[in-house]
């Protein structure tokens, strides 16, 4: 779909930092 696939990239790592933030947060909380 994208070019070199680098958006696939970004949008994995997005969803890691963004797991990773919801877990840390319901953690805190």
């Amino acid at each position: 779909v994208c070019p070199k696939g680098i958006s696939i990239r970004n949008i994995a790592r997005l969803n890691r930092e963004f797991l990773r933030a919801s877990l840390a947060a319901d953690e805190t909380v």
